[in-house]
């Protein structure tokens, strides 16, 4: 039942359909390019027009404001609809133009007006409200919405927090739980959600304009009055509840390294104890104090990097192929997870290997992991139950079909020619045939003799946990061979990057050698690896380094970076890894990590010594760390661009974020570098590639530097 307002009969009422030639001719009068006003019945219709996505900038907020005062001035108007031209209701303000939202008149003025209006004001909502569009409604007396459309305050995930009023209007329609879970979330509710909670007055299933108008219409013959949000308090009525709902969030953010979430519950908190006008501007405050933050810079620079590529991505020469089975071929760990990949997103998969017992033993595997994953929480076992009933097993790949996909992950340069010369021969036409980290595809081009079909992939381990798919094309590559790997990295739920050359898994193979490589170098000067991988822990990577390493990095086909003395000696006693039961760690025969071997620091020590590298005064701490760290990888970073290995510096930031774990609100390691500056990191690297020869490589800045910093650019002036 509806909650806020006149009751859902008295609703009901004012919803009567209006006859299509009923009333007087509409009288319109353009406001602005972006906003238009036209009148009614006693109803002003104002319709934002700013497409694509009707964004709140200066001129439409002007716009909106103008056509506000003229309709609250016109004695003849009794109500006031505000909708939005094509897709949807209006966006917030676009994320490259934040500090000009401090253009008046600012949303949060132009919302004040509205709530302020003595005349009902109503929002006629379509696609999506999100951001400054769902604050504008909020401000709104009455929102109707359209079925399908989305409500959602994302600003936190831009570091931010809403600046027109969200954080304060919203707990008193819907209560501190639910503004909590979308102000903290920023994930999008549903309009039939919307409805039950309390946010919107009315779903409407068809024709939204002309309900909109009917209400308001019925609304301006009967003298209805406006029903400002700030005046509800249904949210509010049991102030002990809502104060425990805050602990409870407050509670949980306490290790939160972003500022603005707990920022978010301090403002919700604020609409229950503060009156509304305090409120609001202490909004505005926190607003003003996190936008220049360098996590909300970080977060908007990846919000744009990954809409950048997404953008490019659309560019498609020809329709994708569909993939509707993968047949995956391989025998060790690559291969479990990649199948485990596929099967996530919702396609079935075929292992497609001709020996039986070996067949079976991997699907064993497979079914292994899924269990473990079950018994640590990381799987439901309804969801692991029906991944499972989506895997099929076979000897060859006459069952593919036509709309498949065949990928070979087996990185053994010999075993992935007869694999793909394999795939070439038994595999329908027009089967995509994938190729993993490292592959030559001009020569896996020829020897499958399918030119055409041939595409470079790769997914940072572990395939099924990490978000990224790296494509790589062969030169000359055919039309739709693009647009098909973007279609299925969609498909399985993974966030794409197409490399402007070189080979699937060179991206984040250079961004994890520089990462290890720093990582060496601050062991070899006297930081415990322990320390390292905690650092580098506390800015998102699942696993530090050396952890890494010793999931299986240590073995010479997966180690990343070239030769490393350290690492060959490790090899060379048998230290490979957890799996050995020793490595940089030791483990336990349950593999619990068990601290790092005194073993590998003797070893460190003795190869410090041997290759003259200066012990540190003092070990740097957690930021130190990080920074060297960062650096090294936007320094391959920046070679990668030099390379044309990238189209640009954001693809490299959009894979540490999603290949290799890195916080979104560091923004990458090429934005880390322009936060700190390029000439101060270049100094800083030529300072650090002294220490001994296994840094100079990894720190010796790329010549990329030297160029931007005497042209005054930085690496976002390469984005475009």
């Amino acid at each position: 039942m509806l909650q806020i307002g006149f009751g859902i009969v008295l609703f009901t009422q004012y919803l009567k359909v209006v006859p299509s030639n009923s009333g007087e001719r509409a009288v319109e009068a353009e406001m602005s390019e972006t906003v238009r006003y036209e009148t009614r019945e006693g109803v002003a219709l104002i319709t934002v027009a700013n497409p694509p996505v009707n964004a709140l900038v200066q001129p439409v907020r002007a716009g909106l404001d103008a056509a506000l005062s003229r309709a609250i001035e016109d004695p003849d108007i009794g109500a006031i609809v505000i909708r939005a031209q094509g897709r949807t209701f209006p966006a917030g303000t676009d994320v490259r133009d934040f500090h000009r939202e401090a253009d008046r008149p600012r949303l949060g003025e132009v919302c004040a007006r509205i709530e302020v209006a003595p005349k009902p004001v109503i929002a006629a909502i379509h696609g999506t409200a999100l951001g400054g569009g769902l604050e504008l409604a909020l401000a709104c007396h009455y929102r109707l919405a359209l079925a399908g459309t989305q409500f959602g305050l994302p600003d936190v995930m831009l570091g931010v927090v809403p600046t027109a009023g969200g954080t304060q209007r919203l707990p008193r329609l819907v209560g501190p739980a639910r503004a909590l879970e979308m102000l903290l979330s920023g994930r999008p509710v549903m309009a039939k959600q919307a409805e039950r909670a309390g946010l919107i007055d009315k779903m409407i299933r068809k024709n939204l304009d002309r309900a909109a108008f009917g209400t308001a219409r019925n609304m301006a013959r009967e003298g209805q009055p406006p029903r400002p949000t700030r005046a509800w308090t249904a949210g509010l009525r049991d102030p002990g509840a809502y104060l425990a709902v805050v602990a409870g969030r407050r509670s949980a953010l306490l290790d939160a390294p972003e500022a603005a979430p707990a920022k978010v519950v301090h403002l919700v908190e604020a609409a229950l104890l503060l009156p509304f006008d305090s409120g609001l501007a202490m909004e505005r405050a926190v607003y003003e104090s996190l936008v220049d933050s360098p996590e909300a810079r970080g977060l908007r620079h990846a919000f744009l990097a990954e809409r950048r590529c997404a953008r490019d991505q659309g560019r498609a020469d020809a329709p994708p192929r569909k993939v509707e089975l993968v047949a995956v071929l391989g025998q060790g760990a690559d291969a479990a997870r990649v199948a485990r990949a596929c099967l996530a997103g919702g396609l079935p998969v075929l292992l497609a290997e001709p020996d039986g017992p070996v067949r079976l033993a991997l699907r064993a595997r497979i079914v292994a992991d899924y269990s473990e994953d079950v018994r640590t929480g990381r799987v439901a076992s309804e969801d692991r139950d029906a991944e499972l009933k989506r895997l099929r097993t076979a000897g060859t790949l006459d069952d593919l079909g036509e709309a498949g996909m065949v990928i070979a992950t087996e990185r053994n340069p010999e075993v992935q020619s007869a694999e793909l010369a394999r795939a070439g021969a038994e595999a329908p036409p027009g089967t995509l045939l994938a190729l993993g980290a490292g592959a030559d595809l001009a020569e896996m081009d020829r020897i499958s003799g399918r030119p055409g079909d041939v595409l470079g992939l790769h997914m940072p381990p572990p395939a099924h946990r990490t978000r990224l798919l790296e494509l790589a094309m062969p030169d000359g590559a055919a039309g739709d061979l693009v647009p098909s790997g973007i279609a299925f990295a969609r498909r399985i739920g993974k966030v794409p990057v197409v490399l402007a050359s070189g080979t699937a898994g060179q991206l984040t193979g250079a961004l994890e050698g520089a990462l290890f490589a720093a990582a060496e170098v601050l062991a070899l000067t006297g930081t415990d690896p322990a320390a390292i991988d905690a650092a580098m822990r506390g800015v998102g990577l699942p696993l530090g380094p050396f952890e890494k390493a010793d999931r299986g990095w240590l073995h010479p086909v997966d180690a990343p970076g070239g030769d490393s003395r350290l690492r060959a000696r490790m090899q060379g006693a048998g230290w490979t890894g957890r799996a050995a039961g020793q490595g940089f760690y030791r483990y336990g025969t349950d593999g619990a990590l068990q601290g790092v071997a005194p073993e590998a620091r003797r070893l460190i020590g003795a190869l410090r010594e041997a290759s003259r590298v200066p012990a540190a005064v003092t070990s740097p701490g957690e930021d130190e760390i990080r920074r060297r760290c960062l650096l090294a990888m936007a320094n391959a970073g920046a070679r990668l661009v030099m390379a044309g290995v990238v189209a640009r510096p954001s693809d490299v930031d959009v894979a540490a974020i999603h290949g290799l774990g890195l916080a979104r609100w560091l923004g990458g390691p090429m934005e880390a570098a322009d936060q700190i500056g390029l000439l101060h990191a270049r100094n800083l690297m030529r300072g650090w590639s002294g220490a001994g020869d296994l840094s100079m490589a990894v720190w010796t800045p790329a010549p990329l530097l030297d160029e931007l910093i005497r042209s005054g650019g930085d690496f976002d002036s390469l984005n475009g």
